[in-house]
């Protein structure tokens, strides 16, 4: 399985830590900075460190042009190449994933994704307005082109409200809801993981990568277990966020995932 089918795992990991113990290229958003006296700079992540669902850090590289040319998680890294000023590939190991653009666009249709020369699936993703709508996950191991999980994203006013993800039950031949994100609130800064197409590659196990800004509140449901998502989060001068403090609640207790990022601004 391929990284980037295992995000509708990590929300499932989640549900189960609760229930045992009774988850596109947009270069020119530039946020306005605190003080209104301070340059407004570009920031571009050096590391990012995640807590849940283990501790673990990336380390990001980048080109004489800004762009990310490699992230590094513990030994493994992953290299990315660039044609026209687009990602065009990502390879970590025996793992290569390229990446498709709609005609005459920067925004991402689809990702094919290999593993030693074999395919293992594919990513459609659609896009509206600039944002990403929908995403669908899709394996080819077993011959066939299966559906693994769609999510939905709707935004209002440019800003994401609600995030579902479906999961296909061969047993029911039906789609059925895994995991729910509503009554969404965001802040009005820069989202920086979803801000270029490398980051939200390495990412797209991580719920906090998805919309233009920074959740800070909502009403999760995860395999049908209801909870709530809340975030505290600080800013460096220029209002990009330097700690992600964020938790998921419900009954049972209470599941922690902090996430702390470091700049090179210019």
């Amino acid at each position: 399985m391929t990284k980037s089918f295992k995000f509708l795992l990590v929300l499932i990991i989640g549900a189960g830590v609760l229930t045992f113990q009774s988850c596109k290229e947009d270069e020119n958003t530039t946020p306005e900075p605190n003080n209104t006296d301070d340059p407004i700079l570009e920031c571009y992540i050096t590391e990012q460190t995640e807590s849940f669902p283990s501790r673990s850090a990336i380390t990001y590289l980048y080109n004489d042009l800004d762009q990310v040319s490699s992230a590094i998680i513990g030994v493994d890294t992953t290299k990315f190449v660039y044609e026209d000023n687009k990602l065009i590939s990502a390879s970590t190991g025996t793992d290569f994933s390229e990446f498709i653009y709609e005609s005459g666009s920067s925004e991402i249709q689809r990702i094919n994704q290999k593993e030693n020369g074999t395919d293992q699936g594919y990513i459609l993703i659609t896009n509206e307005n600039g944002q990403i709508a929908k995403v669908e996950t899709h394996a080819t191991t077993s011959g066939e082109d299966v559906i693994e999980t769609i999510t939905n994203i709707t935004y209002v006013n440019g800003k994401i409200t609600e995030l579902t993800t479906e999961q296909y039950n061969p047993s029911t031949s039906a789609f059925e809801t895994q995991f729910s994100l509503t009554s969404v609130e965001t802040d009005n800064n820069i989202n920086p993981l979803s801000s270029k197409v490398a980051y939200f590659f390495m990412n797209t196990e991580n719920p906090k990568a998805y919309g233009d800004n920074n959740i800070i509140k909502g009403t999760a449901t995860i395999q049908g277990f209801p909870a709530s998502y809340t975030a505290t989060i600080e800013y460096n001068t220029n209002n990009y966020p330097t700690a992600i403090n964020a938790s998921i609640t419900n009954a049972a207790g209470t599941v922690p995932s902090n996430t702390s990022l470091t700049y090179n601004c210019k």
